[in-house]
């Protein structure tokens, strides 16, 4: 066994949520200096996870994994995410993703020129014209043909066109693509932090983190935001290794992790949230690094997963 990469397994794992096994044996052909992440070997590739990452970011915090995802494979030319086994991760993912045409003058929902097929054991998502796929694991396949049932209900209801629905591409899919590679002008940095998400996950609580963007900076500046992790330093470190290959260095911090929580109001917690701001050298690249600092009500949880659960396959209004 390779023992120089056994600990580059580990650190791997932490940020895709692979098992340290499978992220050994997946680094076999690693070599000395790249990043222990492999990225989008092609720009259609980034294009469609940046999309994919922009598209799927909203999911409750009642989520266990960051946006419901559990752990990811990345590769040159695919993508892997397991997803958290609730009904409602992968409608919400569905509702994200399949392309929704609103009609003349509206924006298309999802991701432009989206199909996807299924087998038994994962949907194999492709962008028309691209070469880019995604593959979603990790739950019952017809969990997705159902979501998928209920996203073209909610369409025909609205006078909506599920375009997914049609073997080629329709044209508003093609404008909106053009426009959103347009504007995402670094795609290649979305792709990477789509396949790290995982490094906000933590055992033993929730780690139903989110993200935001804002495509107005010169760059591409995304906003993390966190519930309680604990270990902001470990956190940081993680973000910025060499080898984790996101290629950023804490610029700001503002954290108040340290200080007395006192809970003068009731609300389970008087400190403020915890914000620290990630760049890149050339500042064109900024991560923010969002925690809320609030105590979860597992109970109200629970309840908050099983009513989302049961509405998770029906058309909404």
């Amino acid at each position: 066994m390779n023992t120089r990469l056994q600990p580059l397994a580990k650190l791997r794992g932490r940020v895709t949520g692979e098992k340290y096994e499978t992220a050994l044996r997946r680094m076999a052909a690693w070599e000395p200096g790249r990043p222990i992440v492999p990225a989008a070997s092609t720009l259609a590739q980034a294009r469609l996870e940046a999309t994919v990452l922009h598209r799927g970011r909203g999911l409750s915090t009642i989520a266990a994994y960051p946006m419901g995802i559990k752990a990811l494979h990345p590769q040159n030319n695919l993508l892997t995410m397991k997803l958290e086994p609730e009904p409602f991760v992968i409608r919400h993912w569905a509702q994200s993703l399949l392309p929704v045409d609103p009609g003349p003058g509206n924006e298309v929902y999802g991701v432009g020129g989206l199909r996807y097929t299924t087998t038994n054991n994962h949907v194999l998502l492709t962008q028309l014209g691209t070469g880019a796929r995604l593959k979603l694991t990790g739950f019952p396949t017809h969990w997705w043909e159902l979501a998928a049932c209920a996203v073209a209900d909610q369409a025909h209801a609205q006078g909506e066109h599920p375009c997914f629905r049609t073997a080629s591409t329709c044209p508003a899919e093609h404008e909106i693509e053009q426009w959103r590679a347009a504007l995402r002008r670094d795609p290649h940095f979305s792709s990477a932090l789509l396949r790290r998400i995982h490094a906000t996950s933590y055992k033993g609580g929730y780690g139903g983190s989110d993200v935001w963007s804002d495509p107005g900076r010169p760059g591409w500046t995304w906003k993390l935001e966190v519930v309680n992790v604990p270990g902001h330093d470990r956190l940081l470190e993680l973000l910025t290794h060499p080898l984790v290959g996101l290629d950023l260095a804490v610029a700001r911090r503002h954290c108040h992790c340290h200080e007395p929580d006192t809970d003068l109001f009731g609300l389970g917690s008087d400190r403020s949230g915890c914000v620290m701001m990630l760049v890149s050298p050339d500042g064109h690249r900024e991560l923010m690094l969002r925690d809320l600092r609030w105590n979860g009500d597992s109970a109200a949880r629970e309840l908050a997963t099983a009513q989302e659960n049961r509405a998770a396959f029906t058309a909404r209004a």
